[in-house]
């Protein structure tokens, strides 16, 4: 709060580093290369391989919603074929 009592509200731009991107969406640190590389990860460092990752927040959400998505995809496939099976016998 302000002196006026006014509430700043203070918006989150970027999240820092892998260990902060790691833990934002759920993997170690040491897969944000690879997730970057292969599964559409929004991150990036400015240059050479000693700099910060860093990532926008939103980015984030999105990133994590896809993976979400294609998990509930490619198990809801497994379960309609498993129920299809039992109904077989």
């Amino acid at each position: 709060m302000t002196e006026t009592g006014a509430i700043i509200m203070i918006r989150e731009t970027i999240v820092l580093g892998a260990k902060a991107i790691g833990s934002r969406i759920g993997h170690h640190p040491n897969d944000i290369p690879y997730l970057v590389r292969h599964k559409g990860l929004k991150a990036w460092r400015s240059t050479g391989r000693k700099s910060i990752w860093k990532a926008i927040p939103a980015d984030l959400d999105e990133f994590n919603r896809r993976m979400r998505d294609e998990w509930l995809e490619i198990n809801n496939r497994n379960l309609d074929q498993e129920e299809y099976d039992e109904h077989q016998d």
